[in-house]
């Protein structure tokens, strides 16, 4: 990759702990380049930094069971070939069909499945059952009860999703061992659930399983650090085995103390000894620290350990973590483990600086008094603004909604590459920056506000520690503040660290902050009224199938109230939103002031940003997910350590993607090739760089790709095949129209041109399954797909021509014209996807022999899987093909593909996205 003159200084800065930083990593003392300006020059300042870890590779992916076990089948059976089962119900009736049983009712109800069995308890752990058609808050319950019981509510378990195989058939997972009643002789099933009158409960398969220990998967295990999530708390953890002790051996430099956290998971059966012992060269054997651990009932934490090495300055120590327990536990009832153990010590010598990475959740740019908002919504960021940091002016999200946009942010690739543009886990295969630093010896402390940013969506790679929020969301703030402030106190010592610090305060629902609210002379709410939220209003075939969105009013129990949101109240609902931005700030204020109170601001790197704004009206919108700029542009403000280019203000457009290669070139870290971003530092050094555009990418909400050139032009290309009755294209001109209201699309010279650049990128860049369908033939061919992959926002195209019409959940029809082609592009598709059923047909003709592809078993990185259309019927002979239509399915692009949202299985993850109005 071409350096900058800037980057040819950084790569000269050493690295890690022997850091002399004169800030050439900020492009600010540009030798043979420009003159010199202003300089960072950090002094050797006494700083606690790790000497010792434990933990010295990066940890694998959240602990679960199943990371040291296997499933033994005890029992398997098709429900379909399974003539034992009985429905029963409100006019229950049952049939099969295609492998599977299907169950309605005549109307809404509780739907029953009974059958006789005998299944001994003692040699079955679990009862997997695969099933379709319920949604994600439906549920299933299985009974069970002995010789001359009925089944009752006490005998039986009640799960939602337990494990996503596809996007229809879900596994619903019963764990039985230990149950009341889970005992001697079973002698019959029940399964309940509760359907609507028109639903099909359609099911699958059941399977009855144990659990066995796998011995060398459990030692594997034991050799390696987790990610391992206790209480809310995400840490990097080792396995801590009852009579298996972790050692370490080093030379106690001055001042040296360790540092660890250990704990239960809520499923440990008893009490565990944890103790660190020490080893000295004399061969004395001390205890540092000697703790039982109860299970407690509310659910286990991680507890916190500081321990004091300067008896032994200078001398060897070996230290010892060990536990014990009265009985040895099974590993399979859970394992108690050591999270982040290390030592640290005062070391004077200059340090890197520290990090600070703030993203202010659904904070558009023109809200905040920093960029020019008529009221003072953001004192102390301006304040620090002014002091201390560069504001640009023009930044452009990569999403409008908080997945994508933040992955956006850790890895420096847009939307259109990373691919994680439908809810679904961060791929281990992308590099995020906590990675990147981790490896560079930070300490990395996450402190986030849940729900897209949960653990469980992959964004906490990297993280030593990771605190995921689920409270109530109007305390979300001033927890997370106080934590990060506590946090700062005493780990801020601990250098080089950082800290990611992200809050959903300012997104709905948008409450009452008196305080502020007066100051604005915010209007009055209604009356029963104590909040409004956001919750899409459904997707709309007439309009592409576009997700909208709109506003309520809520009671304090919940409820919605009736009266409707006018302009008028959509001015109240504004003035919320502004005194939720007013408190986030005076909030910021306490975390700033901690900062230059404790001596840390002038040696650390703090970026203050949003990953997308927020409509209130414009183009008829609320909430988020179009690609106009009041949900993209969005806050980027930078302090720089050493307060150089203090209050200086860029008008050059620039990307959420710049964020992670201008943090590691200001720390004088290479800059990994493929990133979509770019350092910024360059444009601070005055060099003539010439305007980058930027991409964004609303797949979910269906609004399309954007192309945002710099102070010109903004182009919107709804990338879908959906007839539609607005238009598929919008260009504005934002010199003239910078609101964005009139579309030049039909007129502008500039469309066929930035349509191309828009079009080629989807081509080259976005990832996902390409079906190409040809037809070479003088009659129109239509065809149709039938598949669980085929929905309203999965179905994509970068082909204006190309129409299509969904059918109902997974069917769709597509017309291709006589010597034309069709290219589809279907996201958000995981390998456990079953397929999909295809048909061709010409003018007068059928096709016979329906073709199936099991999008699973296909390759990635070249063409998968191709079929022709013949005389005699489907043909895998391309030469066979001739001029006959075809059909062909590839992968294009980066595989990354994660599986399905861990919303399907995590019911709190579920709630917190309700909450915020991400689910219905």
């Amino acid at each position: 990759m071409q350096r900058t003159c800037a980057n040819r200084i950084a790569a000269r800065a050493p690295r890690r702990h022997s850091f002399r930083l004169v800030v050439p990593a900020l492009g600010l003392l540009i030798l043979g380049c420009q003159a010199q300006r202003a300089v960072y020059e950090p002094l050797a300042t006494e700083a606690w930094s790790p000497v010792l870890r434990f933990i010295d590779e990066p940890p694998q992916w959240l602990f679960s069971a199943d990371e040291i076990s296997r499933r033994a089948t005890e029992l398997s059976w098709s429900f379909a070939d399974d003539p034992g089962w009985t429905a029963l119900g409100p006019g229950a009736r049952s049939q099969t069909s295609e492998g599977l049983l299907e169950v309605r009712l005549r109307r809404a109800g509780r739907v029953r499945l009974e059958r006789s069995v005998r299944l001994e308890a003692a040699k079955i752990d679990e009862i997997e059952i695969e099933a379709r058609g319920l949604g994600p808050d439906q549920f299933l319950q299985l009974y069970w009860n002995h010789e001359g019981e009925e089944p009752t509510g006490r005998q039986s378990v009640r799960v939602n999703q337990r494990r996503a195989e596809g996007r229809t058939t879900k596994t619903y997972r019963f764990s039985l061992a230990g149950r009341p009643g889970w005992d001697g002789t079973i002698t019959g099933l029940r399964l309940m659930s509760e359907l609507e009158g028109d639903q099909r409960l359609r099911l699958r398969g059941l399977r009855a399983t144990r659990r066995v220990l796998e011995s060398e998967a459990f030692t594997a295990a034991v050799s390696r650090p987790w990610q391992v999530l206790l209480g809310g708390e995400l840490r990097s953890a080792l396995l801590a085995l009852p009579d298996v002790p972790i050692e370490r051996a080093l030379e106690v430099p001055q001042g040296a103390r360790l540092q660890l956290h250990y704990g239960l998971p809520d499923t440990f059966p008893g009490s565990l000894r944890f103790a660190v012992m020490a080893e000295t060269e004399a061969g004395e054997s001390v205890a540092l620290m000697n703790e039982t651990v109860e299970p407690r009932a509310e659910g286990n934490t991680w507890l916190t350990a500081d321990l004091d090495l300067a008896p032994w300055q200078g001398q060897r120590l070996e230290i010892r973590l060990e536990t014990s327990a009265g009985r040895s536990p099974d590993p399979l009832d859970g394992v108690a483990w050591w999270g982040s153990p290390r030592v640290v010590a005062p070391v004077h010598e200059v340090r890197p600086p520290n990090v600070i990475l703030i993203s202010i959740d659904t904070l558009r740019a023109d809200r905040l008094s920093t960029y020019g908002y008529s009221r003072s919504t953001t004192p102390e960021i301006d304040r620090w603004a002014e002091e201390r940091a560069v504001v640009f002016e023009q930044a452009v999200a990569a999403a409008p909604w908080t997945l994508p946009s933040h992955v956006t942010m850790f890895s420096g690739l847009d939307a259109l590459s990373h691919g994680v543009n439908h809810p679904a886990p961060v791929p281990r295969s992308i590099t995020t920056l906590a990675e990147r630093l981790w490896e560079e010896g930070y300490s990395t402390r996450g402190i986030v506000g849940g729900s897209y940013l949960h653990p469980e969506f992959g964004l906490a790679q990297g993280f030593d520690a990771y605190f995921s929020y689920k409270g109530k969301l109007a305390a979300e703030l001033e927890v997370q503040t106080e934590m990060a402030l506590e946090w700062l106190r005493s780990d801020g010592r601990n250098r080089p660290f950082f800290l990611l610090f992200h809050t959903y305060e300012v997104h709905d629902p948008y409450r009452l902050h008196p305080t502020h609210h007066e100051s604005f002379g915010g209007g009055r709410l209604p009356d029963g009224a104590v909040d409004a939220f956001v919750r899409g209003s459904g997707v709309d075939p007439e309009r592409g199938y576009r997700l909208g969105n709109e506003i309520r009013w809520r009671r304090a129990d919940g409820s919605a109230l009736e009266e409707p949101v006018d302009a008028a109240a959509l001015e109240v609902i504004s003035d919320l939103y502004d005194g939720a931005i007013a408190y986030t700030d005076q909030q910021l204020g306490r975390l700033f002031r901690e900062l230059e109170e404790l001596g840390l601001a002038d040696d650390t790197l703090v970026v203050l940003t949003s990953d997308h704004g927020e409509a209130f009206g414009e183009h008829g919108l609320s909430g988020h997910g179009s690609l106009y700029d009041h949900d993209l542009l969005v806050p980027l403000i930078v302090a720089f350590p050493g307060k150089v280019d203090a209050g200086r203000r860029i008008s050059r457009q620039v990307q959420s993607a710049d964020l992670f290669p201008t943090v590691l070139d200001t720390l004088g870290l290479a800059i990994p090739d493929g990133l979509d971003g770019a350092s910024l530092l360059p444009i601070l050094a005055g060099e003539r760089i010439s305007p980058v555009p930027a991409f964004s990418y609303a797949a979910l909400s269906n609004h399309g790709v954007g192309l945002r050139m710099e102070g010109e032009h903004k182009y919107l290309f709804a990338n879908n095949p959906w007839p539609r009755s607005d238009e598929r294209e919008e260009l504005f001109d934002l010199r003239s129209d910078p609101a964005e209201l009139e579309n030049l699309a039909a007129t502008s010279k500039r469309r066929g041109e930035l349509h191309e650049t828009l079009s080629q990128a989807l081509r080259r860049r976005a990832a996902g399954w390409i079906l190409e369908v040809v037809n070479p033939t003088s009659e129109p061919l239509t065809g149709a797909l039938q598949g669980d992959a085929i929905g309203p926002a999965t179905v994509k195209t970068a082909d204006l021509g190309t129409r299509a019409r969904l059918r109902g959940r997974g069917n769709l029809e597509i017309e291709v014209p006589a010597g034309g082609k069709v290219s589809l592009r279907l996201e958000g598709i995981t390998g456990t996807d079953t397929g999909l059923t295809f048909e061709l047909a010409t003018s007068g003709q059928e096709s016979e022999s329906p073709g199936f592809l099991e999008i699973g078993a296909l390759g990635d990185g070249e063409t998968a899987a191709a079929w022709w259309l013949t005389p005699e019927g489907w043909s895998s002979d391309e030469a066979a093909a001739q001029d006959h239509p075809s059909l062909r399915l590839l992968w294009r692009g980066v595989h990354r593909s994660a599986g399905p949202s861990p919303a399907e299985t995590d019911p709190e993850l579920r709630r917190q996205l309700q909450a915020l109005g991400y689910i219905d």
